[in-house]
């Protein structure tokens, strides 16, 4: 992309944060998926407006729903893709789908902060839309996949206007040294990203394998975690599990009750999981 079709952010909430008060005042509506990261409505309601909640199909973003509830009032849609938190993504088709039916009034957010680790075929980016689409933006975040979560160095892709529209709002002097240095540095470093990649696709099929064998339930995933059913038990699970040292997030708060979400780390991390996991069960 060129220099003026990005802007970057002490991390990409930074960046949630200025769409919203560039693009929402009181009375507009944003549309949000019912299963997805929670600081999308607060960003949104922090600047007055009123969030309506899509469907969901299964585990996965319902973009016809989306469009169904879209209307002149609608100033935002927030996807993320893949889906935080539970790991799926939509394909290009959906994508093409959403952005045709919706007016240009409407900016369309695809938080991209999972999409380095998607296998499957038929994604893309949001990136390539933004040159004939004006009013598509996509979010980025080199906490992931790049591993400098903490340092916050998060960035916008989006059409000209869009970023010169935030960039006016932008606190002059958002980001330090070290973030600015370090996220160039972890860009340029194409080997560490695919080695991540690799550790994080083999541990993603190991998990998937180990607990297919404990008769447990999951979400495939297109992200560096995975949502695993455990049922009625789950909480007592998350419990002893953090008594063992394994660190899960329980997922009560997104209404998913009985999983619990589990991060892909190292190998000798995941077969720690696996361990402890079976000792609880």
């Amino acid at each position: 992309c060129r220099s003026d079709q990005i802007v970057a952010g002490n991390g990409s909430d930074e960046i949630l944060d200025l769409l919203c008060r560039a693009y929402l005042v009181p009375g507009r509506e944003v549309i949000i998926p019912a299963l997805t990261f929670s600081y999308y409505r607060i960003a949104s309601l922090v600047c007055g407006a009123e969030v309506v909640v899509s469907a969901m199909d299964g585990f996965a973003v319902d973009v016809d729903d989306i469009i169904e509830k879209a209307s002149e009032k609608t100033g935002i849609v927030f996807v993320a893709n893949p889906n935080n938190p539970t790991g799926t993504c939509l394909k290009q088709a959906d994508i093409l789908k959403l952005v045709s039916a919706l007016p240009p009034e409407t900016l369309i957010v695809l938080d991209e902060a999972y999409a380095a680790f998607v296998r499957e075929k038929g994604f893309m980016s949001a990136v390539k839309l933004i040159d004939e689409h004006s009013n598509v933006a996509t979010i980025h975040t080199l906490s992931k996949s790049h591993g400098l979560a903490g340092l916050r160095v998060g960035f916008c892709v989006a059409g000209e206007p869009v970023i010169s529209t935030i960039s006016r709002i932008k606190p002059p002097f958002n980001m330090n040294i070290m973030a600015l240095k370090a996220g160039a540095a972890a860009l340029g470093d194409k080997e560490f990203l695919k080695q991540t990649l690799e550790v994080t696709w083999q541990g993603l099929d190991y998990l998937y394998e180990e607990v297919g064998r404990l008769g447990l339930a999951y979400v495939p995933s297109q992200t560096n975690f995975v949502l695993i059913h455990i049922g009625e038990r789950y909480l007592q699970v998350y419990e002893e599990l953090l008594k063992r040292g394994i660190i899960t997030r329980a997922m009560t708060s997104f209404g998913l009750d009985g999983y619990l979400r589990v991060s892909i780390g190292l190998p000798g991390e995941n077969e720690a999981f696996v361990r402890a996991l079976r000792e609880v069960l």
